[in-house]
């Protein structure tokens, strides 16, 4: 089957583009980039017990159970043998989609449009693998979080909840010459930050399982950032998918170049000192906001466009986080 094609200009994320990344997990499936065996459906659990999942074999004690002894193992030793088995857990998988307006920006894609592709991808596999899926959405705004639910059922909620914070900023980004100049300061101050979406995790019980997190990680003026990460990482499984852009890899060339901000068209040249001094800048900025998140003990892969959701799937499969 053929994935249908996908809105590629990279500054619109509409909902059924959302949805049909669902055939990137079909692609993944086949793709001979991903070697090993398949994806498992829910995850193993720590306990042991009776379940389906074979663990270990070991001698008979007294008190274990009859029916659980190996009686092809145990004619081969002349001892008697009880396999060990594993419970079965279903997990939940919660995204965190960053859709503020600093991920509005990109040389050939926005940041936030990368951002709802990957995670929408991530949705699908985990809903394949069995695991019950929701997002948590920051926006301009407000934080949104979808109900956790297996199959479609999670899946479709969560990707609406990623498509309409990404049309309530890129509204306020696209007014900004009349919607954002008008914002107090107390209001801007007021805007959810990225540790305030963390804490909306932390108090969730129903956040049990893996959660990925798709965002720039630019954390001006939110103070409670750090401590509100380390206690997200004490939760468990949480990987970091850091969202860069290649201005940020290499110096913009020297020359002029033309932007509007708050409704004005404005011009900056740049020579090629001022460019190596701003890429210099934007590199320690980026070593600094991984360094964080890995001080943290948040396990942390730099994206960095363009990423198609098939690779991105692929790395965190080899590197076993998904």
């Amino acid at each position: 089957m053929t994935a249908p094609a996908v809105a590629t200009d990279g500054i619109t994320l509409s909902l059924q583009s959302l949805i049909d990344r669902r055939y990137d997990v079909l692609g993944f499936r086949e793709s001979a980039h991903v070697t090993g065996s398949d994806f498992p459906g829910h995850r193993i659990g720590a306990k042991r017990g009776q379940g389906i999942e074979f663990l270990d074999l070991r001698p008979y004690t007294p008190g274990d159970d009859v029916r659980h002894i190996d009686w092809n193992v145990t004619a081969r030793s002349t001892e008697p043998y009880t396999r060990l088995y594993q419970q079965e857990k279903e997990l939940t998988t919660t995204v965190l989609v960053d859709m503020r307006p600093v991920m509005f920006n990109g040389s050939d894609r926005l940041r936030a449009v990368a951002a709802g592709h990957l995670a929408a991808t991530t949705l699908w596999q985990s809903a394949k693998a069995g695991d019950r899926c929701t997002a948590l959405v920051i926006d301009v705004d407000k934080i949104s979080v979808s109900r956790p639910l297996t199959g479609k059922k999670g899946v479709l909620p969560a990707l609406e909840l990623i498509a309409a914070g990404f049309t309530t900023s890129n509204t306020v980004v696209h007014r900004a010459g009349q919607r954002t100049a008008k914002r107090s300061k107390q209001e801007r101050r007021s805007a959810p930050q990225l540790s305030d979406a963390f804490d909306t995790i932390n108090k969730n019980r129903h956040h049990s399982g893996q959660i990925v997190m798709f965002s720039g990680f630019d954390t001006e003026g939110d103070d409670d950032y750090d401590k509100a990460l380390l206690a997200l990482a004490s939760r468990g499984s949480v990987t970091a998918a850091l969202l860069l852009d290649k201005i940020e890899q290499q110096p913009l060339p020297a020359g002029t170049y033309y932007y509007r901000y708050l409704g004005k068209s404005n011009r900056v040249s740049i020579d090629r000192k001022i460019g190596d001094n701003l890429a210099a800048k934007l590199v320690e900025q980026q070593t600094v906001r991984q360094q964080r998140l890995k001080t943290a003990g948040i396990k942390t892969m730099a994206i960095e466009s363009p990423c198609t959701p098939l690779r991105f799937l692929s790395a965190l499969h080899q590197r076993g986080w998904l």
